[in-house]
């Protein structure tokens, strides 16, 4: 959180997209720091991540993530003033992290749910994702994206055209006697 910008928040409550840190790393260090010592049981272990596997990452992505943040990881809004933020500008170590530590509303997935593998799996396929050759394009599931905003801005798009073309078609033909 304090790495992506979105800590310090703007105002409580409030999801805040990825931008630029407001901190230096030092001073994320100790925060982090102060925050653990009023903790009895502190656990500062970061998730690591290896090579990972993309294919399987994605099917996993899929199955895990891509309710929440869109099928090729563009964000998405899941209720209320809650977004999940897009993963185009995440990096390998904050989408593990994320996975591991939850943010916001975003659940925690232990290990007894995503194994280490999997963290792995998954972030290698979101890193994937934003160097793919030809871009996120590559990654695009297919259909007429409409800037990615999804299945009902592109129906009420299909919608609006179809009518207006009714009317049209409706005004040729009809009599004006």
């Amino acid at each position: 959180m304090l790495d992506t910008g979105r800590m310090p928040a703007p105002a409580p409550f409030v999801n805040g997209m990825h931008v630029a840190p407001a901190l230096t790393f030092a001073q994320m260090d100790r925060i982090v720091d102060y925050v653990e010592s009023l903790s009895s049981n502190a656990n500062r272990s970061l998730p690591e991540v290896d090579g990972g596997n993309v294919r399987r990452g994605a099917r996993l992505f899929v199955a895990n993530c891509a309710p929440c943040h869109g099928s090729v990881g563009q964000g998405d809004s899941v209720g209320s003033d809650d977004v999940a933020p897009p993963l185009g500008n995440a990096t390998v170590f904050q989408v593990a992290e994320a996975i591991r530590a939850g943010p916001s509303v975003m659940p925690r997935f232990g290990r007894d749910v995503l194994s280490d593998q999997d963290v792995s799996d998954i972030a290698r396929y979101v890193n994937y994702m934003q160097t793919a050759p030809g871009g996120r394009e590559s990654t695009d599931p297919g259909g007429f994206t409409l800037a990615h905003l999804g299945p009902v801005a592109e129906g009420f798009v299909a919608w609006i055209f179809g009518l207006g073309f009714l009317v049209i078609f409706l005004r040729r033909i009809g009599s004006t006697d």
